[in-house]
């Protein structure tokens, strides 16, 4: 992989995933590829879709950059991350190659939610989606929707979730 454009070779191997060149190797040890490798394991995408699920269904490996860490902005962050989550559960046809489920449109699901907009645009799915986590930037273990966050004072008072998860970077450097 070292070498662009990669052997034609390779295009017959399975894809690698980020633990096959990441894992183990001190250079990027602060990513802790091991743990969100744990936590995506839990995940409600591997538990329903399996192996057909992996982490470049999310992270283009040419072209993926850790924005919550480089970001010179949290709105940079949010659309950043939103969009990854957006490629399948904002298009019918990316949704349909993973499950056989019915999609409804995401502000029929989102029904409950006061301000839908407001929150679309300026909090990450992931905030109510995964299951947050001190010791990760950002947390992995995407929850059933069952387990979504519905409680507002959860985001909305000073000990939020919001700071332990979309501000953790700003916070850490602070």
């Amino acid at each position: 992989y070292e070498t662009y454009p990669h052997s034609a070779d390779l295009k017959m191997m399975p894809m690698a995933n980020c633990l096959d060149c990441h894992g183990g190797d001190e250079t990027y040890a602060k990513y802790q590829f091991e743990r969100i490798d744990e936590e995506f394991l839990k995940s409600i995408h591997v538990q329903h879709v399996g192996d057909k699920f992996t982490c470049s269904s999310c992270h283009d490996q040419h072209y993926y950059q850790s924005v919550a860490r480089n970001a010179s902005t949290i709105q940079e962050i949010v659309d950043y991350n939103n969009d990854m989550c957006l490629v399948c559960h904002g298009s019918t046809a990316k949704y349909r190659l993973l499950t056989d489920k019915i999609q409804r449109p995401l502000n029929e699901i989102h029904d409950w939610l006061p301000n839908q907009k407001l929150h679309f645009d300026n909090v990450r799915c992931i905030e109510c989606h995964t299951q947050i986590t001190d010791t990760l930037m950002v947390s992995h273990n995407i929850q059933a929707k069952e387990q979504a966050r519905k409680n507002c004072s959860e985001c909305h008072s000073a000990n939020s979730v919001l700071r332990a998860s979309l501000y953790k970077y700003e916070n850490l450097q602070s």
